[in-house]
């Protein structure tokens, strides 16, 4: 007998070895899902077991023996063992990758904290305290029913399900999950971000019982994850809610999956395996026939086209579920105005007659830190990331703890942290200590220039010294519950104030606030990115929808410079239809997706040559490739930023044909099978190099 076993290394091949001496059991199903520890090399090893045979390429003598096999039981199912073989086959990523992405937190031996066998949800379902649903509106009630239908029927389909703000689609989700268990299964229900898992936690609990939800997310202590993860795989609950990690959970008997603001580009990993939630729960549905839900104000470009071809069923709530009007958006040309400051006079202005009524305002601006760039007026030299190439950000004295004071001045001991401002690498965590005067030619008088959530938040302090500003960006959730601190503090009305940015544009419910500024709409738009105008889109109407969710109408105030762009006018409109199909016009002009697949390859080395010579050699191999239809390849290009350690980054982007894409995946994987070479390959990134 001989163990297959995968390895959580950037190695697309599994590996042979024979079982330890005085191994007995001989069942394939009992032993695949194990893990084993192996030697490897001269170093010790994790491994998988993900097959077993009788035979092996490799001379029997030369095969070396298994030490230990860790599980008693397997850890991941068959079905998991298929879902970490389709993450290999779309991600491009080692199967050892893949399988090792859907373990528990802990990576020696998390044990389970009870027979797997002494628990089910389906034991609970009769004690589910249902909680009381409101009344549907019409469009909600025939959304409701189709997709009961599919439940009750067994069929696997995909519903998008398009609705105004405060259309009421969590009333679809929570109907579609009733419907779910009492069919004996359960649900998953995935949000864009940790902080909307808390709230989207509190309104399952409400209506399901808090004893059959789980609760995933990564900000949470690794054991008490660990002890979540046994308690999904047990089935001990039949609802997970969570970020885009929770689509990997062994939740079993799965029947509708939920996918709310499915349009976020927060639910695509940037890591190994890298996955986009929307595929994977997509694909676990397929596997156990269940019901995919994707919901959006916005749709994303590529399930929008899919609905239309018929690859999806659109659904569409046009009519507000609460009783409250649009609210009313006005563009402000900051360019037509002398202002000093992030805030229009028209904004100021707003924001003063709310604080009078004690209503709370929404402040948006998807860049943080307090000023954007450092540059010397006199020979234009700019403070840049030695790294990345980009500009450093400056943050103030609460957001940037480092050593480097330690490093620096030689005054303190080493590794002793120091508050103090300083500049910082948004892309590597860069930093370094302002300097006093310009490095090149010497002149003291340096200008900081730009806006972030960090200066717009004291410059709001200072203009209402009365007010409780809180600030709501990636620095101020650095430590764990931030996200649900704010979260609360501002819906219980302990702020006045909130300035954020994408996290307060996703789908909370703060009924008290009834103004929003976006503060520099364009940002967006100056990304070299296909989907900028698809970004500015979505994060203007969703920040919109913030506003007015009570009985007072909202009112939100857009500051741009470019207030013709086709972007801006649509979204101040609130027309999705008219500025989809202006989108997709300019998508398919450009042969962009979804009218193709995007590949990107990076090569990268601290040989700068070898890095390029090896980005060659695979645009050869691609170009060379007998196709009738052909892939586009921009690049070879020079990244605009290397990573850590010096290495030179090599990047190409190919346009895939929708219709040879899988084979294309699986032709790419096999060459990187046969050359060793690491690259990064991102299927469909929503980030481009």
């Amino acid at each position: 007998m001989i163990f297959e076993i995968a390895c959580p290394l950037p190695l697309h091949k599994t590996f042979d070895y024979k079982p330890p001496a005085g191994f007995s059991e001989t069942d394939p199903e009992h032993l695949i899902g194990r893990r084993v520890r192996i030697p490897f090399g001269p170093k010790q090893l994790l491994g998988l077991i993900t097959g077993v045979k009788d035979t092996s390429f490799s001379p029997a003598e030369k095969l070396k023996t298994v030490l230990e096999v860790i599980d008693a039981d397997p850890l991941l199912s068959p079905e998991s063992m298929e879902l970490g073989r389709w993450l290999s086959d779309n991600t491009l990523c080692s199967l050892g990758e893949a399988l090792f992405a859907l373990f528990p937190p802990g990576r020696e031996n998390p044990s389970p904290l009870k027979d797997p066998s002494t628990a089910s949800f389906h034991d609970e379902l009769h004690a589910i305290p249902l909680g009381d649903a409101p009344a549907l509106t019409n469009d909600q009630t025939d959304a409701a029913r189709r997709i009961h239908e599919a439940i009750y029927t067994h069929t696997s389909a995909t519903f998008l399900l398009h609705g105004v703000a405060a259309a009421g689609k969590t009333e679809v989700y929570l109907s579609a999950i009733k419907d779910a268990l009492a069919q004996g299964k359960s649900a998953l229900y995935l949000v864009p971000e940790i902080g909307l898992s808390h709230q989207a936690y509190e309104v399952l609990k409400a209506r399901f019982g808090e004893k059959v939800i789980a609760l995933w997310h990564s900000d949470m202590p690794e054991k008490r994850r660990r002890e979540e993860w046994w308690r999904i795989k047990r089935g001990d609950v039949s609802i997970v809610v969570g970020p885009r990690s929770a689509a990997l959970v062994p939740l079993p008997h799965v029947g509708v999956f939920v996918l709310d603001e499915e349009h976020d580009t927060s639910y695509k990993e940037d890591r190994k395996p890298r996955f986009h939630a929307r595929e994977v729960v997509s694909a676990r549905a397929r596997q156990s026939n269940g019901v995919v839900v994707l919901g959006s104000a916005t749709p994303s470009m590529e399930s929008f086209f899919a609905a239309k071809q018929g690859y999806m069923i659109l659904v569409e709530l046009k009519e507000r579920a609460i009783p409250a009007a649009t609210p009313q958006l006005t563009l402000v040309d900051v360019s037509q105005e002398k202002k000093r400051g992030a805030l229009s006079a028209r904004l100021e202005q707003a924001m003063g007659d709310r604080l009078k009524l004690h209503e709370q305002s929404i402040l948006f601006l998807n860049k943080r830190g307090f000023h954007r760039f450092l540059r010397c007026p006199s020979c234009s030299w700019v403070a840049q990331c030695p790294q990345c190439t980009i500009a450093l950000v400056q943050h103030k004295t609460e957001d940037v703890v480092e050593e480097i004071a330690a490093v620096e001045s030689g005054k303190t001991k080493k590794g002793r942290k120091k508050r103090r401002s300083g500049l910082w690498c948004h892309y590597c965590s860069y930093t370094l200590t302002a300097p006093a005067a310009c490095p090149q030619c010497g002149n003291k008088k340096l200008y900081s220039g730009g806006y972030g959530t960090q200066r717009v938040a004291e410059e709001v302090q200072q203009k209402y010294p009365w007010a409780r500003v809180l600030r709501w960006d990636r620095d101020s959730v650095s430590k764990q519950g931030a996200h649900e601190r704010i979260y609360k503090q501002f819906s219980d009305g302990e702020g006045d104030i909130l300035v954020g940015t994408q996290m307060v544009a996703q789908g909370f419910n703060f009924p008290k606030a009834t103004l929003v500024g976006v503060i520099d709409a364009d940002v967006p738009l100056y990304v070299p990115d296909f989907r900028a105008a698809e970004k500015t889109f979505q994060l203007i109407t969703q920040v919109a929808g913030r506003a007015g969710r009570a009985l007072v109408t909202g009112e939100v105030i857009i500051q741009t410079r470019h207030s013709d762009h086709y972007a801006l006018k649509h979204a101040a409109a609130l027309d999705y239809a008219g500025f989809s199909d202006e989108e997709l016009k300019m998508r398919e002009s450009l042969n962009y997706p979804p009218f193709s697949h995007l590949i990107e390859v990076v090569s990268s080395s601290k040989n700068p040559r070898k890095a390029e010579e090896e980005i060659t050699r695979i645009t050869r191999w691609i170009e060379e490739r007998p196709n009738p239809t052909p892939i586009g390849i921009l690049g070879p290009k020079v990244a605009r930023r290397t990573w850590t350690g010096g290495k030179t980054k090599f990047v190409i982007l190919l346009k895939v044909p929708r219709e040879i894409h899988a084979v294309f995946l699986a032709q790419l994987k096999d060459y990187l099978a046969v050359h060793t070479f690491s690259f990064m390959v991102d299927v469909d990134p929503e980030t481009l190099h």
